[in-house]
């Protein structure tokens, strides 16, 4: 029986390092609705494991409509076996 899983929030002051090891990270854009995830330990490689979740708005594109203004970031947990 699996349950559903949710997106949560993240808090705006939240860094990777503040995040779960079962924390899976997706990307909302708010203009066409599309949900992707995001590779979590490539962006902490990437702008360091200090810097902010939220931070990376301004540097996301949605793949589908192009916009780069609306994306909000979520988690959830991941599935277990």
């Amino acid at each position: 029986m699996s349950s559903k899983r949710y997106l949560r929030p993240i808090r705006e002051t939240a860094r990777f390092s503040d995040l779960e090891s079962w924390d899976d990270l997706f990307a909302y854009c708010t203009h066409c609705g599309r949900i992707g995830s995001l590779d979590r330990y490539a962006l902490e490689g990437k702008y360091g494991k200090h810097s902010t979740v939220h931070g990376l708005n301004r540097k996301l594109r949605c793949i589908v409509c192009g916009s780069r203004e609306m994306n909000m970031i979520g988690a959830r947990n991941k599935l277990r076996d």
